[in-house]
């Protein structure tokens, strides 16, 4: 498969032959990637250097599947030829792309001159690794309150950063609003289109969402695990990704109640009303195989109270 200059000059960006020698993907995949883009209406001017900026690097998206890898590139080249992100970058970057480690520094100096006096100036939340995936984001009503805000993920990290400011307008509100635009059409979070719009990195196109559901008082029995799944992604991968999360959640090991401490549990209190003799004979008549003697008098009560102890108060972590 003969490869034009400009392909092979765009895989070398891409770190496709060292990935390569390193054994992390095949020439079929690299082949099958060059087909797929090729196949693309736009693939002709992804390809050229007068495409949408696009950049990536080895350490830009560590340890990602191949396939996984290679639908974040085209997604992103794509994206690249979005009018309002074409447009953003022409108006405000100068149609440049930025370092991502001078993100930071540059979202600070536009917050501060966009400052006035008598404002409160940015507030800045930080969250990230496994808290990102317990808590995702602090939930501010910036629509009705005035406040506008920027959420953009950190370079080189899961960190995010939402950043609150009281002022409208300008490249900051700007970059919001085009980054939520590209996370209504793309897999991505808003944090993540808003890096790829100001540096060009492909965001990670992440197959496999995990996160946590808590009621608004976080009652531990109303804690959810919700997954989002790609249907092409093997059943082992999401348990895995559901085992990690468990993990986080659940304060110790946890081992479901048996059959007989949680019939007993439900047994005792449907009959709240009785006494404990009584509830422990009415219990050994509807189960034999699980009677109590009298001796055993305290152990059934201790059994009833610990299983029900268990059931309304799981052992989650209270982030």
């Amino acid at each position: 498969m003969p490869l034009s200059e400009d392909e092979w000059a765009l895989i070398s960006t891409w770190g496709f032959p060292s990935r390569v020698e390193e054994k992390v993907m095949t020439v079929d995949q690299v082949v099958d990637v060059i087909e797929m883009l090729r196949l693309d209406p736009t693939s002709g001017r992804g390809m050229h250097s007068s495409s949408p900026m696009l950049e990536e690097s080895d350490d830009t998206i560590p340890d990602m599947p191949a396939e996984e890898h290679a639908r974040a590139v085209l997604f992103a080249l794509q994206a690249g030829h979005e009018e309002d992100v074409r447009r953003y970058r022409e108006t405000f970057l100068g149609g440049t792309l930025l370092n991502p480690e001078k993100v930071d520094s540059w979202i600070s100096e536009h917050l501060e001159s966009q400052r006035t006096p008598g404002t409160f100036g940015p507030i800045t939340i930080v969250f990230g690794g496994r808290a990102r995936r317990l808590l995702l984001r602090t939930d501010l009503d910036t629509e009705h309150s005035g406040l506008t805000s920027l959420e953009y993920s950190v370079p080189g990290s899961s960190t995010t950063k939402l950043v609150v400011t009281d002022h409208e307008g300008g490249p900051l509100d700007s970059l919001q609003q085009v980054a939520e635009a590209l996370s209504s059409r793309y897999p991505w979070s808003v944090g993540q289109a808003t890096l790829f719009v100001l540096t060009g990195r492909p965001p990670i196109v992440e197959t496999v969402i995990a996160k946590l559901s808590k009621t608004p008082d976080e009652d531990p029995t109303g804690v959810r695990v919700v997954m989002s799944v790609d249907p092409t992604v093997p059943p082992e991968r999401v348990a895995s990704e559901y085992a990690a999360l468990r993990r986080d959640v659940l304060a110790r090991r946890h081992r479901p109640l048996s059959e007989k401490h949680a019939r007993l549990t439900a047994f005792v209190a449907v009959r709240e009303h009785e006494s404990w003799p009584d509830r422990r004979l009415a219990w050994n008549n509807a189960h034999p195989q699980w009677a109590y003697s009298d001796r055993e008098s305290r152990n059934f009560v201790r059994d009833a109270l610990k299983a029900k102890a268990r059931l309304l108060n799981p052992p989650v972590v209270r982030s």
